[in-house]
């Protein structure tokens, strides 16, 4: 099953009290690019997120935004003990000097400006990382299902448009054939008229000769042969799952490639309006092709 390149997804996750939500937006790319707005909490985890995406899919540019809530339940917690025998040294200093008597209990010195400080991580923990591997893989799960979604409506369309081109082939196939007849009709009335009158006769020889060369300038039928093949190679890869959109529009630069033979080789008018017609359909087909995974 093919999918786009163009999808969107979301989810939500939490561990503890750190709440995360996740959505990865995907677009047009020859190539995988992976884009990553993470918050400075998981500042370090872009290789995380771009690892979960590159698992997922093969092409496009994939956008992925982190936004984090609530606190991280890993706070840091600290005893500057140089500022507390600081603060012991000058009491004992004061009481020596005031002669005022008392002690100093250790609660009594954890509650003095600076001691204790609780600090909050500005570090990721494992299980908060392994929570946003696991978020972002949801989104992406998410996003894939839209992107084979919209690739499944993607292979109707195309579908639909070569079952035009192979009536194009079947009609310029069936006009290329009256071609060479008419161009030897035309001819034989031209050398019948130039010679009417004259004690020249024509020689059916030549005008066969004529007539085949004529036939085989204009013939362009191993080109529909190799344009139907390639419709066939193009239905065959859409069938297929995994990234196929790089051999897609290669089909149909071939395909591309053929018309333009067979547009350069006839002179008619009627095989003229169904090349242009066929180039039309071909233009549509390598639009759609580039927005394939």
């Amino acid at each position: 099953m093919v999918r786009s390149m163009t999808g969107f997804g979301r989810a939500e996750g939490s561990q503890g009290e750190l709440h995360v939500t996740v959505e990865a937006r995907s677009v047009n790319n020859r190539f995988l690019a992976v884009k990553t707005r993470l918050p400075s909490r998981f500042a370090g985890a872009d290789a995380v997120v771009e690892d979960v995406v590159r698992k997922a899919v093969e092409r496009g540019s994939v956008d992925v935004s982190v936004r984090v809530a609530g606190k991280a339940r890993h706070p840091r917690l600290s005893i500057d003990t140089q500022l507390a025998r600081t603060y012991l040294r000058e009491i004992e200093r004061l009481v020596a000097e005031t002669h005022v008597e008392g002690a100093l209990d250790l609660h009594a010195l954890l509650q003095l400006p600076g001691v204790v400080n609780l600090e909050e991580s500005n570090e990721a923990a494992d299980d908060e990382i392994a929570m946003l591997r696991d978020t972002v893989r949801q989104a992406m799960v998410a996003l894939v299902a839209l992107r084979a979604a919209e690739g499944a409506r993607l292979a109707t369309e195309l579908r639909t448009i070569l079952d035009r081109v192979r009536k194009l082939l079947e009609a310029i196939g069936a006009r290329a054939a009256q071609v060479p007849l008419e161009a030897k009709a035309r001819l034989t009335k031209r050398v019948e008229k130039l010679l009417s009158g004259s004690t020249v006769s024509l020689d059916a020889g030549t005008l066969e000769r004529e007539s085949a060369l004529i036939a085989d300038r204009s013939d362009v039928t191993e080109e529909l042969a190799r344009l139907a093949s390639h419709i066939d190679a193009f239905e065959a890869a859409l069938a297929n799952d995994g990234s196929v959109g790089r051999t897609l529009d290669f089909v149909v630069q071939e395909m591309g490639r053929e018309t333009n033979t067979i547009g350069s080789k006839t002179q008619d008018l009627a095989l003229g309006r169904d090349v242009i017609a066929l180039k039309a359909e071909l233009e549509r087909v390598r639009e759609q092709v580039q927005n394939i995974e």
